[in-house]
């Protein structure tokens, strides 16, 4: 970029062209206007100490300038953290909630370059999702009694803590003591979403070994392979054993061989 200056003595061949004097103004890069692409937004529950991530990008801007920032706003407040933005040069960003961010946060990201005003200090924004932060589940259920009739159903009650609450699904297994495999086998458990589970032992289940009775969790975030089946926690309600009812047999009084021989 040139700037040429005259007055009206300038003469019209002065400097070939008619001009009295010039400055350099320097150059100037013309780019396109500056972009930002985002991962789909997503509305997810996680438990705090599940690394987050995304990835920004950009199009257009003054190379080697371009920057990027990422925020978040617990919903129901105004407050942004950071504050002020922290940015950096690679669209790579994450974040790790911990015990103290446990609610619903709105994550956003922006960018900037050279040319982006200072006020509002950001050229291009987006909403990366809103993230519900949870406790990691913790199970426990109530005991199992000692020994139960059969025929009787057997009950427990789970209580679950953390977690979607929401999603919450209960499995009940039990097993002879000794024995290994489990009833029904664990990989196809008897998802159920009230959390009182229960059990009624038939003839074919009293006597011998007692049987070992363990409770499953999981929740709408827990992943497939969680604890090799896809259980968040689970609870040891301890051994019963299931016994026949107890008759007893009296024989009539006065009766011989089919006879009444009181009369």
């Amino acid at each position: 970029i040139i700037v040429w200056v005259k007055d009206r003595r300038t003469s019209a061949t002065m400097n070939t062209y008619g001009f009295a004097d010039y400055a350099n103004a320097g150059p100037v890069e013309v780019v396109p206007p500056l972009t930002l692409s985002c991962p789909p937004t997503v509305q997810q529950t996680v438990t705090y100490g599940t690394p987050l991530s995304w990835t920004l990008s950009s199009t257009g801007g003054t190379p080697g300038t371009i920057q990027y920032s990422m925020a978040r706003q617990l919903v129901g407040t105004s407050v942004l953290i950071p504050n002020p933005p922290v940015w950096q040069t690679s669209g790579s960003m994450s974040w790790t909630p911990t015990s103290a961010d446990i609610g619903t946060w709105q994550v956003v990201g922006g960018n900037k370059d050279a040319n982006t005003p200072a006020n509002p200090g950001y050229t291009n924004f987006c909403t990366l999702g809103n993230y519900k932060v949870v406790a990691p589940i913790s199970l426990s259920v109530t005991g199992s009694p000692a020994s139960s009739t059969y025929g009787n159903a057997i009950t427990w009650t789970a209580t679950a803590t953390g977690g979607d609450t929401a999603s919450l699904r209960y499995a009940l297994f039990r097993r002879r003591a000794g024995a290994t495999a489990w009833i029904p086998d664990v990989t196809a458990p008897a998802w159920q979403t009230s959390n009182v589970l229960s059990w009624t032992p038939t003839l074919a289940d009293a006597g011998g070994a007692p049987w070992e009775i363990i409770v499953w969790v999981k929740d709408g975030n827990t992943p497939p392979s969680m604890n090799g089946y896809g259980f968040a926690a689970y609870y040891n309600a301890g051994p019963v054993e299931v016994t026949a009812p107890i008759y007893q047999w009296y024989a009539p009084t006065g009766w011989v061989d089919g006879y009444d021989r009181q009369h």
